[in-house]
C-alpha cells in the first residue's frame, strides 16, 4: 500500500515494480501506462482460468437443491447484466413508489 509522505517518484517506482512483477517482464521497455494495461488484462485472463476451474469443482460437487454456477459468478471483473426494464414496467413501479409514499 502506498504512503502518502512517499514523493511521487517513489510511488511511480513501486507501482512500475509491482506491474513489472506481475508481468515477469524488465520495465526499461515500457512505459508505466503500458505496464498497467498489460498486467490489468493478465490478472483478468487469470481470473477468467480460475473462475472456470471454480465453477466446474462447484458444478462438480454441489447438492441435488443447490443450482449450477457459471464462471462469472466467480469473476469479479464480470460485471452484471443491468435490468431492462420497458417505460411502462418503470411507471407502474413509480405509481406503486409514490402512492405507498403518500400512504394509500
Amino acid at each position: 500500500m502506498p504512503d502518502f509522505a512517499m514523493p511521487v517518484r517513489a510511488v511511480a517506482g513501486e507501482a512500475i515494480d509491482r506491474c513489472a512483477g506481475i508481468l515477469g517482464v524488465n520495465p526499461d521497455d515500457f512505459t508505466l501506462a503500458r505496464l498497467d494495461r498489460m498486467a490489468t488484462h493478465r490478472l483478468k485472463a487469470e481470473c477468467e482460468r480460475t473462475s472456470a476451474i471454480l465453477a466446474m469443482i462447484h458444478n462438480m460437487h454441489r447438492g441435488p437443491k443447490s443450482r449450477p454456477m457459471k464462471p462469472s459468478d466467480f469473476n469479479p471483473y464480470t460485471q452484471p447484466k443491468p435490468l431492462v426494464v420497458s417505460r411502462e414496467e418503470a411507471h407502474t413501479v413509480f405509481q406503486q413508489m409514490a402512492n405507498a409514499a403518500r400512504g394509500r
